[in-house]
Parts: C-alpha cells; sequence; structure tokens
C-alpha cells in the first residue's frame, strides 16, 4: 500500500515563539485534491511551506510520500501567490518555464546542459497551460491570469506528484479566475493538488477534500465544509448578525464543494 501522498502528525509551528499552527493532523491520499481554506493570516502559507520542507516544524513532522519534505522536493511542484518581474526585465515565457526542470534554479541555468531538453520540457509545459503560442514572448507583456498560467507551467516541468498553489486566483479578474479554476481541474486528473485560498467562491469540480485552517487545522476527507469548519474560518457568533446568516446559508443550502450540477450528494 502507497503512503499517503501528504501527511501531517502533530505538527505545531512557532515564528519567534509566537503560534502560527498547532496540533496540525490530517493525511491526504494520493491523487486527492484538497482545497484549503482561511482567513489572511490564519497559517495557510505556512502550511505550504512545512509541506514543502521550506520551514521546520516546531514539533511533530511532515511527510510527503513517506519521507522528509526535504528530501522530496523534486516530487513537489509550488505556485506562489505573486510573480514580481523588474520592469522592462527581458525573460522570455519559455526560458521562465524552463527554470523549473533545476532543482539549482537560475544558478543550474547558467552552468548550461540540456538547454533543447530543458525547452522541449518548457513547451509540454506551456501546451498543459494552453499559452504554447505566446513561448517566445517577453512576460512582462503578459496579463495576469497568463502570469500565473506561466507560473502553473513552471512548476509542472518537473512533472511533479504533488502540486501546491497558493492563492492562485488572487488579483485576477472574473475570467481569468474561471480559465485558472478549470486548468486546475484538468491538472488534479495525474497528480495530488493543494490549493490554498481565502475565498469561499475559488472551487474547483473536482475537489476531494477540505481543510480549514486558522491556526488550527479541521480537515475532511469530502467536498464538505460543516458549522464547525466555517466557525474556526470566521469565528463563533452568538448574536443574530448578517454572518450567521451567511454560515446558516452555505451548511444547509450548499452542503458541497466543488459539485457539477446534477452530481449526486454525499461523500
Amino acid at each position: 500500500m502507497s503512503p499517503p501522498a501528504l501527511q501531517f502528525e502533530d505538527v505545531c509551528f512557532a515564528y519567534n515563539g509566537a503560534p502560527v499552527l498547532e496540533g496540525v493532523s490530517f493525511s491526504l491520499p494520493a491523487g486527492a485534491l484538497l482545497g484549503v481554506l482561511g482567513p489572511n493570516g490564519a497559517g495557510k502559507t505556512t502550511l505550504a511551506r512545512l509541506a514543502m520542507g521550506r520551514l521546520t516544524p516546531t514539533s511533530g513532522r511532515v511527510l510527503v510520500a513517506g519521507r522528509d519534505p526535504r528530501k522530496a522536493a523534486g516530487r513537489i511542484g509550488y505556485v506562489p501567490q505573486f510573480m514580481t518581474l523588474t520592469q522592462g526585465f527581458p525573460v522570455k515565457v519559455v526560458d521562465l518555464v524552463a527554470l523549473g526542470a533545476l532543482p539549482a534554479g537560475l544558478a543550474g541555468w547558467l552552468k548550461g546542459g540540456d538547454a533543447a531538453g530543458r525547452r522541449r520540457r518548457a513547451l509540454e509545459a506551456l501546451e498543459a497551460v494552453e499559452l504554447a503560442d505566446l513561448a517566445d514572448r517577453p512576460v512582462a507583456e503578459l496579463s495576469g491570469g497568463q502570469r500565473q498560467r506561466v507560473l502553473i507551467a513552471r512548476a509542472l516541468v518537473g512533472d511533479p506528484e504533488l502540486l501546491i498553489l497558493d492563492e492562485p486566483t488572487a488579483n485576477i479578474d472574473p475570467a481569468g479566475k474561471s480559465c485558472i479554476v478549470d486548468l486546475l481541474d484538468g491538472l488534479a486528473e495525474r497528480r495530488t493538488v493543494v490549493l490554498i485560498s481565502h475565498d469561499l467562491t475559488v472551487t474547483v469540480p473536482h475537489i476531494t477534500a477540505v481543510a480549514a485552517v486558522n491556526r488550527r487545522v479541521l480537515f475532511r476527507p469530502e467536498p464538505r465544509l460543516d458549522q464547525e469548519m466555517l466557525e474556526l474560518i470566521y469565528g463563533l457568533h452568538r448574536h443574530d448578525c448578517p454572518m450567521d446568516s451567511f454560515i446558516h446559508h452555505l451548511v444547509e443550502r450548499q452542503p458541497t464543494l466543488g459539485r457539477r450540477h446534477g452530481d449526486s450528494a454525499g461523500a
């Protein structure tokens, strides 16, 4: 039996003694598409960095396919929330994507190697995100949604088993957001995907599990937000206010995330 794609075992993490995540435990099977939801500053990005081995837990442990994340780096693809480029920086789309094939990033690029092979793999990744026709265009000329798809292509170059995306639809117009969501649904057919967002409206049709994050983590191995999860994200309201009605509507009227019209209910 293969190990879980991602596993947290009683993980705690603190910055300079201030707790950020406490007692995090969950097991994500291979092939799952996990939606990670929570407000800004709740610890979602910290959770991602722990999964990638960029941070070390204060206590507990994280495993990727049964291994320490630092030893499984080649199996993990990561898409950051933002891509910042110096105005006029003359990098082409295909060259930026090809950097994802090098464990050493730019340093590896400068050492040379199989440039033709890197370009071929970059073009294949751009084809997967439907941007192959823009391969030789400067990245600075792309729209926000196109740049985000370039970042996804860069993460795909190494054909990762685990793909982590941090707020992939942030600051993108509605049309671009819809395109990204459709793209992610297709990518999840071949790998385990962790999709991080603060926006409950960002759902992917085939989400299989949900985690609510706000210092603690509540994990459900099904595409359903329950009352406890929504209270963790938004807080518990003892008095009558619009937020109470909003939470009630989500739980009672929209019990599952990511189901297409006509799909049956249930886990």
